[in-house]
């Protein structure tokens, strides 16, 4: 009976997760279009290894249920709008004010997946104990090791690319 209801909530919270990841919109780390990893999986992952009792499977559950048409509303317009913001800077002949447009849109989108990960958060705080919380804490994904030196290597090598044959 317990792997049921593990699996039945894992299934769910991987499609709602699946929801936003495929929006490519900011994850609950904070991180965006897969740098460095699926949203989905990483919040599936940090759910699933707190441990929950039932009681707390199911109101995670109902949480997530509650706001995964919003969820997949927002991942939708988002996802959209970038398409239009793309569209636009590579559109001819250029248009600024178009960009400009269309990049608020992104904007207003993005705000509106942040702020509704916000509230669900806090939402699935209050099904969670201060010991799984603190656990919550220690699993966010940290960045990569190097990851720093990596940018400042591509940096390096555009701006050598760049002073090579801007001659």
């Amino acid at each position: 009976m317990k792997k049921m209801v593990l699996v039945s909530l894992t299934v769910l919270v991987f499609t709602v997760c699946l929801g936003l990841n495929s929006a490519g919109a900011e994850g609950w780390s904070g991180h965006h279009r897969g740098q460095p990893g699926a949203v989905g999986d990483r919040m599936l992952e940090r759910l699933v290894s707190l441990n929950l009792t039932d009681a707390q499977k199911h109101s995670v559950a109902v949480i997530l249920k509650q706001h995964r048409d919003e969820f997949r509303t927002l991942a939708k317009q988002t996802r959209d709008a970038r398409k239009q913001l793309f569209g636009q800077l590579r559109a001819d002949p250029l248009s600024e004010d178009a960009i400009k447009q269309a990049f608020h849109q992104v904007s207003a989108d993005e705000e509106q997946l942040v702020l509704l990960r916000a509230r669900v958060f806090h939402e699935l705080k209050g099904a969670l104990t201060a010991e799984q919380l603190a656990k919550l804490d220690e699993c966010r994904p940290k960045p990569p090791e190097g990851a720093k030196a990596k940018t400042g290597e591509r940096v390096s090598l555009a701006d050598e690319w760049i002073d090579s044959h801007s001659k």
